[in-house]
């Protein structure tokens, strides 16, 4: 975290284009964003080689207003989350079908919807 706040960089170990490189980086910035909902830019430099960088605004709003940043970083993870659930309740879909993840769902009986009294 001090080397963002810092105005430095990270990429992974091996690349040669950033501040400081470190095993594990991208585990450590996800831990960020989900668990501390801190702000930080992902910038591509090359194909599949990106940096990991916090820019001067994002730097300004996390001293000046930690809330802000928490409320926005925390509703993009949950958009995120929602997104890659939807995105296997469909793949469930087209490969076992409607009828068998119904079954599933509502344990047993398609028929019966989960939230039916």
């Amino acid at each position: 975290m001090l080397i963002f706040l810092n105005g430095g960089t990270t990429a992974p170990a091996g690349y040669c284009i950033a501040d400081h490189e470190c095993i594990k980086e991208d585990t450590t910035i996800s831990g960020l964003r989900t668990k501390c909902f801190v702000d930080i830019e992902t910038v591509r430099i090359w194909k599949n080689q990106s940096i990991h960088r916090m820019s001067d605004e994002l730097i300004f709003e996390f001293f000046n207003d930690r809330d802000t940043m928490r409320r926005r970083v925390s509703a993009s993870v949950f958009a995120g989350k929602t997104k890659r659930l939807e995105k296997g309740v469909l793949d469930a879909k087209q490969k076992l079908g409607f009828d068998r993840v119904m079954a599933i769902l509502t344990g047993g009986d398609p028929s019966v919807a989960a939230n039916d009294d």
